[in-house]
């Protein structure tokens, strides 16, 4: 595992990610959080003996994903042909958004087991370039539209951190859909929906 986060960060990153991370789904995520030191040590004792379950699981489902990376990165390296620039340049930026040094503690534990298949569709993606270089393109534009629209979202004072991770991943399904349908998607996602969802929260900050 450590060979696998060492292009990320260092050893000592990795152990602090696992814990920092483990820590927070095992005591906090999903609950009200304890507001003085009673409530805290309280909640500390009750949950304490589901630590390492947490950290095992934690574990397992990085290092599932940091092999799936590995392979990208590989992919990546072949798509050598000049017509592949653009698409190589958007998957290598959207690579170091999902996984990141800090990815356990950037990712909602309800994701995280999705990491590997989003990874699996940029390879899908790059795999299936030859001979639709320009429709890739025309798609990429259409999801870099929404993308600057959920950045905005991640900007605006009133926007919640959950409903911008929503839509950020939500943006991530439709990548799936659109870059790589046969390996699958999660819910309901097409580019009419998203549009539908994302104008809808758009009104509701005021945005437009």
């Amino acid at each position: 595992l450590g060979l696998l986060y060492a292009p990320l960060a260092g050893a000592g990153k990795l152990t602090d990610e696992l814990l920092l991370a483990a820590s927070w789904q095992c005591f906090f995520e999903n609950r009200e959080l304890p507001m003085d030191a009673e409530a805290f040590n309280q909640r500390i004792e009750q949950h304490k003996g589901e630590l390492a379950a947490h950290m095992e699981r934690l574990q397992t489902q990085l290092l599932v994903v940091l092999k799936t990376r590995q392979e990208l990165v590989a992919a990546l390296e072949a798509a050598k042909s000049p017509a592949y620039e653009a698409s190589v340049a958007d998957i290598r930026s959207q690579l170091e958004r999902l996984v990141s040094p800090g990815v356990l503690n950037e990712t909602p534990a309800a994701v995280l087991a999705q990491l590997p298949r989003y990874l699996k569709a940029a390879i899908y993606r790059l795999e299936h370039l030859q001979g639709r270089v320009g429709k890739d393109a025309e798609q990429q534009r259409m999801i870099d539209g929404f993308a600057g629209r959920v950045e905005r979202l991640r900007a605006h004072d009133s926007a919640s951190f959950e409903d911008w991770q929503r839509f950020r991943f939500a943006l991530e399904e439709l990548r799936v859909a659109t870059f790589a349908e046969p390996l699958g998607v999660k819910g309901k996602i097409s580019a009419k929906r998203f549009e539908r969802d994302i104008l809808a929260m758009e009104r509701e900050l005021g945005l437009i």
